[in-house]
């Protein structure tokens, strides 16, 4: 493919998307574990997250700023812009799309940090899993090809965009 990437776009409406985060609450149900609130991962984990403290019944929730995309299948350095202080406590940890595990490790030591010597447990659950040889997630509703980009309904604008940029740029072929 003369150093392109190849690429599967998958969609998933809002009917889909709901079954998935369903799923995913479903299964964190039946660990029996119980937990204290759920700290999401600024843009991809709140509409995930917001259904799940539903779900769940967790009204406790703390967003966490945290980018690592510029493109599509172009992760940069995680920057993580805002970390909220937690009581003690056992956390989900939330987004959408789990696929190196950079983004989430990174938040991970950094809410530890900022909240050293609380009694913190974290326990990270997103909606698609990549094995990308990275962390695995401790739930999460489907395991997805690496080489699959999720087009969520919530962000249809922004994919479009994306993809053609990197489209014009002959970075991805699709």
């Amino acid at each position: 493919m003369d150093g392109k990437q190849g690429l599967f776009v998958r969609h998933i409406n809002v009917i889909t998307f709901n079954e998935y985060v369903e799923q995913l609450a479903n299964k964190i149900s039946e660990t029996g574990i119980k937990f204290n609130g759920i700290i999401y991962i600024q843009r991809g984990g709140m509409i995930p997250a917001r259904l799940l403290s539903d779900l769940l019944g967790l009204s406790e929730m703390y967003p966490v700023i945290a980018k690592s995309y510029k493109g599509i299948n172009d992760a940069e350095k995680v920057k993580i812009e805002s970390v909220p202080e937690l009581p003690p406590g056992r956390f989900l940890l939330v987004d959408d799309v789990v696929d190196t595990g950079n983004t989430i490790e990174a938040v991970k030591q950094v809410l530890l940090k900022k909240n050293k010597g609380k009694d913190i447990e974290l326990a990270v659950a997103a909606v698609f899993y990549k094995d990308k040889g990275g962390p695995k997630p401790d739930f999460y509703a489907e395991k997805v090809d690496k080489d699959t980009w999720i087009d969520f309904y919530y962000e249809k604008n922004e994919t479009k965009r994306l993809l053609e940029k990197q489209i014009k740029r002959k970075q991805i072929e699709v």
